[in-house]
Formats: structure tokens, sequence, C-alpha cells
């Protein structure tokens, strides 16, 4: 409950200095915490809105949240935004799933832009200097 109190806090803080931005908590927008499309969101909206950014994280149902739980729901929920931003940019034929032709045809894509001088290999200099590999 603590927990809660602590985040309803957190929340109400940054929706307020979000609002006019069209955001609220941070990363969650306005239009989401909206569910009715009212134009204004409830403290119920608010409630739900804020919940779902902390997921399920009492997975033992006891009603408490110990930090290892909010941990494990936080990198569940980061793992699976990561995964749909990976789909969404290999998934070239939008079926929601990637399959190896897609994943081997964007690495072609990669591969490609950083052979600059297209000789089929990449050496240290053609390597972005962001990112993996060398940085000079």
């Amino acid at each position: 409950m603590a927990f809660l109190a602590v985040a309803t806090s957190a929340g109400t803080s940054a929706f307020a200095a979000d609002r006019e931005k069209g955001r609220m908590g941070g990363n969650m927008r306005f239009e989401r915490a909206d569910a009715d499309s009212s134009g204004d969101v409830t403290f119920e909206e608010f409630a739900a809105a804020m919940k779902n950014r902390i997921g399920n994280a009492d997975t033992d149902g006891d009603g408490k949240m110990t930090v290892a739980e909010i941990a494990s729901e936080i990198e569940r929920m980061r793992a699976e935004r990561m995964a749909r931003r990976i789909v969404q940019r290999f998934d070239t034929d939008g079926d929601g799933m990637l399959t190896a032709t897609e994943i081997e045809s964007r690495q072609k894509k990669m591969f490609a832009l950083m052979d600059r001088n297209d000789d089929g290999k990449i050496v240290p200099e053609e390597m972005p200097k962001r990112g993996w590999g060398k940085r000079h």
C-alpha cells in the first residue's frame, strides 16, 4: 500500500507537470488515461492508468508487492516493449510476427548501410561511431 501511495503521489506530480504536453505520469499518454475519451481524467481512470503502469506485480496474490515482485514486473514490461519495437521494425508483411526471412532481410540492409565502399566487408572505420563495435 505504501508503494501505491508513493506511486500515486509521484504520478500526480508528473500528471500536473505533463498535462499541457498531452502526457501524464511521464510516459503515460493523457489519451490512454482518458478511457472514455471525455477530454478529462477521473480519479477512477487515473487509478486504473497508474495500476497499468505497475501491472500485476503482486504475483503471489498476497495483497502486497515486494521489491522483487515489482522489479520482475518492470523487467517483464520493459522486455515486452522492446520486443514489440523489434517486431514493428522487422515485420515487413505486417502480420505481427517475425520470420527468419524478415530478420535476414533487415540484417542485409543494416550490413549494406555499414559497408560504405560496397566491398562485402566491414572494417573498423565503417563501424558506427555509436552503438556496437569499436569507438573512435
